[in-house]
């Protein structure tokens, strides 16, 4: 088949190799065109192979979720390139308040909910690039009498086997009646089928008791990883679900990590730990921050190890050059060279003793959040966020 432009007919496959190589924003503005370009652009065929070339031809961006005094609300800034010197502010890139936490971007998706203690139970899939929003319905987990969730973990990723995108949902569950908590619930989301299933094998066999949570994300190769610590409080280990098998595994952290604050992130194309020798709760950073990455399964080595001359709240990522980005006790963003010990202000101010402070690498694409037998779509995003609203 061939597009007609005049008296000059285009091949489909220039067409498709032609859009697949041009920006979200132009290709979605190209759906009018025609009907033919339109039923192209809108092909899973197509969107992977925007996908897979823009991605591949273009380099990661920084997009930083952070609060604007003047407006008391949080918006997003995007870095167009890698030197950081401007950014652009997206004042038309809005997510619902009650859905400030942000993991992700998984091939340009973010998993959106409201942090582990809430109760409504709130969770939605989103592309900022297509505005494409898209509320997600909740697991029953037929909890017993006297229970309740006490708390959430999510881990949000990509099945290559299947083809889909995948969300874990763990809920620690607590018993007021033996006031402790009893055990844990894990549920399962498939984007492509838009359900949730229960997983009968269970987290209780594992040696952790505490898991964090990571706004970034913290997919790697199929599976998603949690940074974890034992009931004593002891060295860390990782919590890691294969999305493909939907099975648990558990490995060992740094050996270095006791009685130390940690955060796990990607780094390049590994995890790695940021270790704190302070309490950033209580005092400023006085001590160094520590990289540990896993360069295989299990086994770590400490790559970098920073001593800022600034207080420091908190390490937030890294970046290229092994530059890392933190938090300054002021809530300013900063980028930190470990090998100049240049630190430099990006131009982004947060909230103090707020958390609202988030770095994301980015880049953009046309993977849509729709599931099952629901397409929500750009012109029905106001109705889907006033009906979520009401929850």
């Amino acid at each position: 088949m061939a597009a007609r432009s005049g008296n000059c007919v285009v091949p489909e496959e220039v067409v498709t190799e032609i859009l697949s190589r041009l920006p979200v924003k132009s290709v979605l503005r190209f759906k009018c065109v025609c009907k033919f370009w339109y039923i192209i652009i809108k092909n899973p065929a197509f969107i992977n192979k925007h996908l897979n070339h823009y991605h591949k031809e273009n380099e990661a961006q920084l997009l930083v979720y952070h609060y604007i005094p003047e407006i008391d609300k949080c918006r997003f800034a995007l870095f167009p390139d890698d030197t950081l010197s401007i950014h652009q502010d997206l004042d038309d890139v809005v997510i619902p308040p009650f859905l400030d936490e942000i993991m992700g971007p998984i091939n340009g998706l973010f998993f959106l909910h409201h942090g582990i203690f809430d109760r409504w139970n709130r969770v939605a899939l989103w592309n900022p690039a297509t505005r494409e929003f898209r509320p997600l319905p909740v697991p029953n987990t037929n909890l017993p009498p006297n229970c309740a969730a006490y708390s959430h973990y999510f881990g949000f990723g990509f099945d290559p086997l299947s083809n889909d995108y995948k969300l874990v949902w763990i809920q620690i569950v607590w018993d007021d009646e033996k006031d402790e908590i009893i055990r844990r619930v894990v549920a399962l989301y498939t984007l492509g089928n838009d359900t949730w299933r229960l997983l009968e094998h269970s987290l209780e066999s594992f040696q952790c008791i505490q898991m964090s949570l990571s706004n970034s994300t913290t997919y790697l190769n199929g599976a998603y990883y949690w940074l974890a610590r034992d009931q004593d409080i002891n060295n860390y280990s990782l919590v890691v679900f294969d999305m493909s098998s939907d099975m648990f595994r558990e490995i060992n952290g740094p050996d270095d990590s006791k009685l130390k604050y940690g955060g796990l992130v990607l780094y390049h194309d590994s995890l790695a730990v940021f270790l704190y020798k302070n309490s950033f709760a209580t005092e400023a950073l006085g001590g160094s921050i520590e990289v540990w990455v896993m360069k295989q399964e299990g086994y770590w080595t400490k790559d970098i190890t920073v001593e800022p001359r600034l207080e420091v709240e908190w390490p937030l990522g890294i970046w290229k050059k092994d530059e890392l980005f933190l938090e300054t006790r002021s809530s300013q963003l900063v980028l930190y060279n470990p090998y100049t010990h240049v630190i430099r202000n990006i131009g982004i101010q947060g909230k103090e003793d707020s958390g609202l402070l988030y770095v994301y690498i980015y880049k953009e694409s046309l993977v849509s959040v729709k599931g099952g037998s629901k397409d929500w779509v750009q012109d029905k995003l106001v109705d889907a966020l006033r009906e979520f609203s009401k929850c």
